[in-house]
């Protein structure tokens, strides 16, 4: 009787031990599936940054000079700030620390941006779209590799952090980063051209 006692604990133990695995194995599928959604919504962000669009004109070389689409009119700008809020802000709780850093350096560099551009006119935009292309460029080409390093994961290994880091980099870091670009090496100029556009705008 005993020996049948046991048997059938030790049968339930199991069948209860498997059940939870099976469980916990399903939660865990539901985490790395929301992440993997999360990851690749980012990836979309890196597609629109490195988005361009022809001036009709070519270089020295005879390569067709490009401006990236997001810069290319306050409207597009616009939009491209919207979808870059709409993003970040829904999937921010499932997006890898690291990941979500260079989406915050990258909202700051669009800031000065938007700060450097404000109430100027299309033709400023695509004046600075060309200073700046590069910097969009490296901004795309480094939140793309950060962001695939997610793809490289076990699932077993996938787990959702607390964010108890910190979401930013470091400040110095930041402003190390900032001056390196083409927008704050060429602040000034970019300054006078908007602020001329303007000018040329309350006149007309």
């Amino acid at each position: 009787m005993l020996g049948v006692l046991l048997g059938v604990g030790l049968t339930s133990f199991v069948n209860w031990k498997l059940k939870s695995k099976e469980a916990h194995l399903r939660i865990l599928e539901k985490i790395f599936d929301k992440r993997l959604q999360a990851h690749e919504e980012v990836l979309e962000i890196s597609r629109l940054l490195r988005t361009t669009v022809s001036t009709k004109s070519a270089d020295e070389g005879d390569n067709v000079i490009t401006y990236p689409v997001i810069i290319s009119s306050r409207e597009e700008f616009d939009q491209f700030i919207r979808r870059f809020y709409e993003l970040v802000n829904y999937n921010t709780h499932w997006l890898d620390i690291e990941v979500f850093r260079e989406l915050n350096f990258i909202q700051d560099y669009i800031a000065n941006v938007d700060i450097l551009l404000k109430e100027s006119n299309d033709d400023s935009f695509k004046e600075v779209a060309l200073i700046i292309k590069s910097d969009i460029i490296d901004l795309a080409a480094s939140l793309e590799e950060i962001t695939m390093t997610f793809f490289d994961k076990d699932i077993y290994a996938i787990k959702i952090k607390t964010k108890k880091q910190h979401h930013k980099y470091k400040r110095t870091q930041t402003i190390k980063r900032l001056h390196s670009t083409e927008l704050f090496k060429n602040w000034s100029e970019i300054e006078e051209k908007a602020e001329h556009n303007r000018a040329d705008g309350r006149r007309s």
